[in-house]
């Protein structure tokens, strides 16, 4: 839950920011989920007369639903179940999978006759740094302009 790493470049002065930084969209999710999986706990408390429903943690949740499984899948409900499970599903891809790449500007292209910037987009695993006319730079030549950027 905690949010991915965010990247910098440029000269830091200090340490790094106490306590811990949560993903929004992560957080929101869980909620969701531990919410669902409350209400169907509270279906098989009511309809099987259990005594008390389990803690109210994902992982004890989980266990109960998981030891009821056969007999939530044979009630009315287990359609209406299946399908939030597979919404909430779709929820937590898309939470993990949001954009958390950072675009960094390094100057002018530097190929003849382009003034266009030089970008890197750090957070994409492996995209070429290149200016916004498409000319590619080698790592050798965006290195020198990110230390004359720091300096």
């Amino acid at each position: 839950m905690t949010g991915r790493r965010r990247y910098q470049v440029g000269r830091v002065r200090g340490g790094r920011a106490a306590g811990i930084t949560l993903d929004e969209d992560v957080m929101a999710a869980r909620s969701d989920i531990l919410a669902a999986m409350t209400s169907w706990a509270a279906i098989v408390v009511k309809e099987r007369g259990l005594p008390q429903p389990p803690p109210r943690g994902c992982a004890e949740l989980a266990r109960f639903l998981g030891g009821h499984a056969e007999w939530l899948a044979g009630r009315p409900v287990a359609r209406s179940i299946a399908e939030k499970a597979d919404a909430l599903a779709s929820v937590v891809r898309r939470a993990l999978q949001s954009d958390q790449s950072v675009r960094v500007d390094l100057g002018s292209c530097g190929h003849r006759g382009c003034d266009r910037t030089v970008s890197a987009v750090i957070g994409e695993g492996g995209a070429p740094v290149r200016c916004a006319a498409g000319h590619v730079l080698r790592p050798a030549e965006w290195l020198k302009r990110v230390g004359k950027a720091t300096q």
